[in-house]
């Protein structure tokens, strides 16, 4: 009779849990779009430069796609962490003005959560912290034809769920990624490629493998009747 001993089983129960934290099972995405920024004259660079020593821990994501590794952050009702643990910032790169992007925040489903996606332009950034917009030159103005521009994303959460009422709970880090992609077509850019693989295993089946497949049915059917035919 086959028998499973408990430290087995605990340790099954603690992989399980293991690959179950791992697995970012809940989603949340905003959708934007960008526009130019308000004041024609603002220097991006300059601003953006200043904003790096109010915001020293941003991670920078350049479109069309990037994502970070697993990242953290303190609940907003956590009781033992500094206004920095509490909110994540996020440098949203080349942007092309008037298209379609979003960014969305995946985490497990062991720590059920609401997060808040802030978007903030240059602009009202720089309004924030009352920086100056600075000035551009002629040659910084050519450099802007391309039509991209930046943009910033603060991320917060809030611990939810029955176990929130638990201080521990209400204290721990929450684990979660952040994705930036940009939208073709009105689908996601991932999306899209995988879309354009499946197309093309779709066309190699066709051209290759089906009729290779038909060619041997046929010689099976023929070698069939021929048989059929000598008895």
């Amino acid at each position: 009779m086959l028998t499973i001993s408990n430290d087995k089983i605990c340790r099954l129960f603690l992989a399980l849990l293991a690959i179950t934290f791992l697995v970012q099972a809940n989603t949340e995405i905003r959708h934007f779009r960008p526009s130019g920024y308000a004041n024609p004259a603002i220097n991006p660079a300059e601003v953006l430069q200043t904003l790096a020593s109010h915001l020293p821990e941003q991670t920078k994501l350049t479109a069309p796609y990037s994502s970070t590794d697993i990242q953290t952050i303190s609940s907003v009702q956590s009781t033992n962490s500094t206004k920095r643990q509490r909110e994540n910032w996020y440098l949203l790169q080349n942007l092309h003005i008037g298209h379609s992007y979003e960014v969305r925040v995946s985490y497990a489903a062991t720590t059920p959560s609401d997060f808040l996606i802030d978007l903030y332009t240059l602009d009202s950034l720089a309004s924030t912290f009352d920086l100056s917009l600075g000035t551009k030159s002629d040659r910084q103005k050519a450099e802007d034809i391309d039509g991209t521009v930046a943009m910033y994303a603060r991320v917060t959460a809030v611990y939810s769920g029955v176990s929130a009422i638990m201080d521990d709970m209400q204290n721990a880090r929450i684990a979660y990624r952040f994705v930036l992609e940009k939208h073709v077509l009105g689908l996601p850019y991932q999306a899209l490629k995988l879309i354009a693989a499946i197309i093309v295993v779709l066309g190699i089946s066709f051209l290759v493998v089906v009729p290779r497949v038909l060619e041997i049915v046929n010689s099976a059917l023929i070698e069939t009747k021929q048989k059929s035919k000598k008895e």
